[in-house]
């Protein structure tokens, strides 16, 4: 689905109208679009499991640091930081 606002993206949004390839993603984002709570993501980051990056007050994760952690998580069978 292609938006007028925003034609570079053409797969489907997320339900906050943000499109799955975006490099950067707020907690938000990161917890739609893997399903791990905001907690978690956030023990995730201060663990050094996932790669954070801040910008003024707000902080991005990295999708691709996302993806690889939940891919070394199926190896694991458990996904939450302990």
């Amino acid at each position: 689905m292609t938006t007028l606002g925003n034609p570079r993206h053409s797969d489907e949004p997320l339900r906050s109208g943000v499109s799955l390839h975006r490099e950067w993603l707020s907690y938000a984002e990161a917890s739609e679009l893997v399903g791990l709570g905001r907690t978690t993501l956030w023990k995730l980051a201060g663990a050094g499991e996932i790669e954070v990056a801040r910008v003024g007050r707000a902080r991005r994760i990295s999708r691709e640091s996302l993806t690889a952690y939940m891919k070394r998580s199926v190896g694991d069978g458990a996904v939450a930081a302990e």
